[in-house]
């Protein structure tokens, strides 16, 4: 399941771009219904709120960049409100990033 996920996401981890980003959090999504799904262990567990974490990350991150995109339209890019939702928006993309590098990082001492 996990080598699935990453074998099929390698590449775009490591460069993502938004419409990648939002393809892994779908991913993410299958990964950890997959898991969900598996006899209940320790390691299904694990996986299952790991690929959770990530699917989140990618939700807030997208959930930010919806409202920066539409405050933008709505007010202009120099309202404070739309600067402050970009300024949410890049800092949950930072917390998604991290996620992936996380996960990047696991694949690779296996």
């Amino acid at each position: 399941m996990e080598r699935d996920f990453h074998s099929i996401h390698a590449l775009i981890i490591r460069h993502p771009s938004d419409e990648h980003l939002h393809a892994i959090r779908k991913a993410a999504k299958l990964a950890r219904y997959q898991a969900e799904l598996s006899p209940r262990s320790p390691i299904a567990r694990r996986t299952a709120k790991f690929y959770h974490s990530i699917q989140e990350a990618g939700g807030h991150w997208h959930d930010w960049l919806e409202l920066a995109v539409s405050a933008s339209e709505q007010l202009g890019e120099d309202h404070p409100t739309a600067a402050h939702f970009t300024h949410l928006r890049d800092r949950r993309l930072a917390a998604y990033r991290d996620q992936l590098k996380t996960l990047n990082a696991a694949e690779k001492t296996r």
